[in-house]
């Protein structure tokens, strides 16, 4: 049987301007709930110091985002426009 399912990936980008793949996870659905879990999961794990996140215009993962990382700026994804 398939199934449809949402994969969740970070990326992050260091002060050097090194790229690292953070994260990847499957979600059953690309919702608010799965993002806010998905960014809990790396504050629970030590993730600090977030200062920029750039993403889609998805509006749950916007709120993930403004509720996980309050002091982190975000802007959309160009590619996503």
């Amino acid at each position: 049987m398939i199934q449809s399912q949402a994969v969740l990936i970070a990326i992050g980008i260091n002060c050097e301007g090194h790229r690292q793949v953070l994260a990847i996870e499957l979600a059953n659905r690309d919702s608010h709930s799965s993002w806010r879990e998905f960014l809990l999961a790396f504050k629970q794990g030590g993730l600090r110091g977030v200062e920029f996140v750039v993403s889609d215009d998805h509006a749950g993962l916007k709120k993930a985002i403004s509720e996980v990382l309050p002091k982190a700026a975000w802007q959309r994804c160009y590619v996503h426009s």
